[in-house]
């Protein structure tokens, strides 16, 4: 069973590396990068990656809907963030039941600190995009 197991892992972690192709100008597919940190991050059984992946699509989904409504209306920081804990405490029963507590507290652990290595290493991309002698990005669209 381990070794069926280990296998299963491996060809579910290959086919995510493969979705985590260059989309453009080799930039990595950042969905793709999430869905394998994750996937890595709560150490997911087969029963719960059926399970979990179709949940999270859902939130996922309602929390983008949600950024871009704001962003288009120009909204209220705090009140976007009481909709995303909204959202979130309207999923954690599904995910629960999917994961169970201890891993959908591990999930979004896991997801801020995804979107933290993000900001990171967008931070020191422009960062070296700002040293001297290199062009900008606002100096190289001119």
């Amino acid at each position: 069973m381990k070794v069926f197991f280990t296998i299963y892992v491996s060809f579910l972690l290959l086919g995510i590396s493969g979705l985590a192709q260059p989309t453009r100008q080799g930039q990595p597919n950042v969905e793709a990068l999430k869905v394998a940190f994750l996937t890595r991050q709560l150490e997911l059984t087969p029963d719960e990656a059926k399970k979990f992946w179709p949940v999270h699509d859902a939130y996922q989904d309602e929390i983008e809907k949600l950024i871009k409504e704001n962003r288009e209306k120009r909204g209220d920081e705090l009140e976007l963030e009481e909709k995303l804990l909204g959202i979130r405490k309207k999923y954690k029963p599904d995910f629960v039941k999917a994961i169970g507590e201890e891993k959908f507290n591990k999930m979004l652990r896991a997801e801020r600190e995804f979107r933290d290595m993000l900001r990171k290493e967008l931070e020191r991309r422009r960062a070296g995009m700002q040293q001297p002698g290199r062009p900008g990005l606002r100096q190289r669209m001119r």
